[in-house]
Order: C-alpha cells, then sequence, then structure tokens
C-alpha cells in the first residue's frame, strides 16, 4: 500500500515536468524567443486591415499589425498615425516604436488605396450632369451604351468637359460600353440653351481653370463620331482646344470617327499632356482622314497605341514620344506635295506626316521607340514631311527633330526641305 501511494506521488510530481517537456517540443507553439537584439522596423513589417477602400468622404483608419521575426509586437509597444487618408488617391501610415522593447525598434510607413466612388450613368445628359459636380473622389461609370441626338439645327450634343467654373477633375470609365458622340475637351465653346455648336450668334463661353481628364475601357467600337448635316468631314470622337494646365489620359481606349480618330486644335498648351496607352485612333480613309491630327503644342505620350488612317499619324507642333506605336496608312494612292489644303490637313497616304509650317509652336519634335509603319500605296512612305504654306512663306519652316531607336528596320522617309530636319 505505502508502495503505490509513493508511486502515485510520484507521477503527480513528475507530470508536470512531462508537460512543460512536451510544450517546448512542440514546432506548432514553440516558446517566445526574442530577438538577440531589436531589429529595425520595415514597410514589409507592417500588416493593414485593407489595401483598397472606397472614398465616402470620412477618415480611412484600417487596424495596424506589427511584426518582428515573425512574432507579433504587442500594440502597446507602438503608435501610429494616417496622412492623405480622405480624399482619393494614395493614402499613408506611418508606424514609430513608442518604447524599448524585445522585438524592434524605429519608424517605417506602408500605403493603401481609396478609390473614386462611382457615379453611375446611363444617358448623355446624366454624363454632363455629372462632370459639373463631380471631383477627383469620383468615377462617373457607364452602364449601358449612348447616343448623341442630333438637333433640328444639325448640330449634335457632346460630352462637354470645359473648366468654366472651376478646375475639373474627371474620370470617365466606359466599363466596356460605347459613346456615339463627341468627347470635347475644350477651354472655349458656343452655346445657347440646349445647343452646343459654332454659330457665331451663340454665347462665346471661355475657360480659365484647369482638367485633368482620364477616360478608360472602352468596348470593341468604343468613342465614336457622328457626321451630321452640319458637321460633315469634322467630326472628331475627341476633340481638344486646350490651353495651359490641361493633362488628359486615355487607357484601353478605342475610336472612330469620320474625321480622324482623335484631335488637338492649334493652341500654344505647352505645359499639357495627352497621355494614351494601348488605345486605338481610327479615322474613314476615304474622308482623306488622319488617326491622329495633332495640331497643338502639347506633350503627347503614347505607348503600345495604334493609329489608322488616310494617314495614320499628322503632327504639326509639340513634342511626341511614341513606344512601340503602329502607325497605318490606308490610302489607295499617294497625294503628293503638289496637294495643298492651306493651313489644315494634308492627305498624304504616308503612314507619318510632319508638318514644318511655320505658325505654329516650333520645334516639332517626333521621339520614336520601337514601332511598325504601313502603307498601302506604292509611293506612300513611313515618315513624310509636309508643309501648309498658306500662313508663311514657302521657304519658310520650322524645325523638324526626330529621334529613332530600337528599329528593327527604319521606315522610308521624304522632306521636302531637308534643312528643317533634324536626326537625333
Amino acid at each position: 500500500m505505502k508502495k503505490f501511494l509513493k508511486n502515485i506521488l510520484f507521477a503527480f510530481i513528475l507530470l508536470p515536468a512531462i508537460m512543460f517537456m512536451a510544450a517546448c517540443t512542440d514546432g506548432e507553439n514553440p516558446p517566445p524567443q526574442y530577438p538577440e537584439q531589436p531589429i529595425a522596423i520595415t514597410s514589409e513589417m507592417i500588416a493593414l486591415e485593407y489595401t483598397s477602400t472606397v472614398y465616402n468622404g470620412s477618415e480611412k483608419t484600417p487596424t495596424v499589425a506589427l511584426t518582428a521575426e515573425g512574432y507579433t509586437v504587442d500594440s502597446t509597444y507602438f503608435n501610429y498615425s494616417y496622412t492623405n487618408n480622405v480624399d482619393a488617391g494614395t493614402a499613408t501610415v506611418t508606424v514609430t516604436i513608442n518604447q524599448e522593447n524585445p522585438y524592434a525598434y524605429g519608424t517605417a510607413s506602408t500605403t493603401f488605396e481609396i478609390t473614386p466612388a462611382p457615379i453611375y450613368v446611363s444617358t448623355l445628359d446624366e454624363i454632363n450632369a455629372a462632370i459639373n459636380t463631380t471631383t477627383k473622389n469620383h468615377v462617373i461609370v457607364l452602364t449601358s451604351n449612348i447616343t448623341s441626338s442630333v438637333a433640328d439645327n444639325g448640330y449634335i450634343q457632346p460630352v462637354m468637359i470645359c473648366p468654366v467654373e472651376k478646375d475639373l477633375d474627371i474620370n470617365i470609365d466606359l466599363n466596356g460600353f460605347d459613346i456615339a458622340t463627341e468627347i470635347w475637351i475644350t477651354k472655349e465653346y458656343y452655346h445657347t440653351e440646349g445647343v452646343v455648336g459654332g454659330a457665331s450668334s451663340q454665347t462665346h463661353v471661355v475657360a480659365e481653370n484647369k482638367a485633368n481628364v482620364n477616360i478608360t475601357n472602352s468596348k470593341s467600337t468604343g468613342i465614336i463620331g457622328i457626321e451630321t448635316s452640319e458637321y460633315v468631314g469634322l467630326d472628331y470622337p475627341i476633340l481638344m482646344k486646350i490651353t495651359d494646365n490641361y493633362n488628359v489620359n486615355l487607357t484601353n481606349v478605342k475610336t472612330f470617327g469620320y474625321s480622324g480618330g482623335i484631335y488637338t486644335n492649334g493652341s500654344y498648351a505647352g505645359n499639357s499632356n495627352v497621355t494614351a496607352t494601348n488605345c486605338t485612333f481610327v479615322s474613314a480613309a476615304e474622308n482623306a482622314s488622319a488617326g491622329a491630327y495633332f495640331a497643338g503644342n502639347v506633350n503627347y505620350t503614347f505607348t503600345n497605341c495604334t493609329f489608322t488612317g488616310f494617314t495614320g499619324y499628322y503632327a504639326k507642333s509639340g513634342i511626341h514620344t511614341l513606344n512601340n506605336c503602329t502607325f497605318n496608312a490606308l490610302a489607295a494612292a499617294y497625294v503628293g506635295p503638289s496637294e495643298h489644303h492651306g493651313n489644315g490637313f494634308n492627305p498624304t497616304g504616308s503612314a507619318m506626316c510632319v508638318d514644318s509650317s511655320e505658325g505654329y509652336q516650333n520645334t516639332l519634335v517626333i521621339k520614336l521607340y520601337g514601332g511598325l509603319f504601313t502603307t498601302v500605296s506604292y509611293e506612300a512612305v513611313g515618315i513624310e514631311e509636309y508643309v501648309t504654306y498658306k500662313t508663311a512663306p514657302i521657304n519658310s519652316y520650322s524645325t523638324v527633330e526626330i529621334y529613332m531607336e530600337s528599329f528593327n528596320g527604319l521606315p522610308t522617309v521624304r522632306f521636302q526641305n531637308d534643312s528643317s530636319l533634324q536626326w537625333k
């Protein structure tokens, strides 16, 4: 009996020791082992409750967790703060260790995104109403295809982006749908009640504010210009008449117009920018039009874009950076230098036309980094110089600078005045 009681007592004494040893050897629940020295925290050690959220006008404050060498740092050891955490954009969380501890020390930051809140539209009137009230904190999202009606006087109602009363930050997500009208991004227009057009009797509206415009995600046909009795041969799906302080960005957008795919007029807007990525701009070749027509002194940057028309790409002014773009001329016959159309577009049938006429902001700069030039007519070339000389003497030209890199084969070229051209 004494021996039995002795064995029981021994078991009670030994059992806690066995349980402790088991815990120490349990690979899933190892005992805490602090770093030999506290380590400086980095952004990778910070985990947020979420990394993206939608704008709603209130502060966004995701909770924060901090780990050091795999161990969670108790929240009593650190503080964190937020910056830029109300408006759409990139917000920052900064974490600071507030006292000595066995884990970590220092300060580190990480970020999260606040995306614009959607405004859903299904009509042209709804788009234009949203443009007048929206901010960078919103994105206008199409929920159906939209077609503009033609007024009795032959004018159409465009999507109108004109910063008359205030600076504009416009985000439009086409959401896979099409718009059959023009998108005007402009400093001025003529207006009467219910009509936008060019009649001299209308009120002349001029804007002096800034505009930032982002348009994304069109369908296979995209933004389609409408030809009407008043706008015969003058329609452009995206028409820009801009001055300084305009920034236009297009991503995954397609356009088709009878006169061209995209257009800027001959304004002086040296600090404005037009940028496009993965876009296609097409015009009807039978109208002797260009996939793109750029007379404005603007900074243009196009990446992985395609330009198709009678002439693929027509440039008169500005700095053009073209990365891996395709320029397609569909003209069946070459329209040579004998054909002048005054101070305007001159169809050439070539893949790219650089117009060195005076009267536009000098110097025209073309920077080509890779790309493809295609033509149909055997007389057409890849890059051609053209001169609209009715605004300047025929022997007076601006300078055209052309940079070319990363081409497997250089495009053929033809220039009227070699002294105007500078190869870089």
